[in-house]
């Protein structure tokens, strides 16, 4: 279990969070598009979608696997 250090990019709040574990349990939406398959190679980053606990607005973070 590693914590990311996460920060909205809307309201600016910081918190921690498993992202690893949310995609491997398939909870995370995955955001990754065409463009994203041509710039990088599979496997090495991909992004996913969170929710702000604070202002409740989703965003789009890249996890690095």
């Amino acid at each position: 279990m590693t914590l990311e250090l996460i920060k909205c990019p809307f309201c600016g709040y910081k918190f921690r969070m498993d992202v690893n574990e949310l995609v491997e349990e398939g909870k995370a939406q995955m955001a990754k598009g065409l463009l994203d398959f041509l710039k990088n190679k599979p496997g090495k980053s991909f992004s996913i979608d969170i929710k702000c606990p604070n202002c409740e607005k989703t965003f789009v973070y890249e996890v690095k696997a």
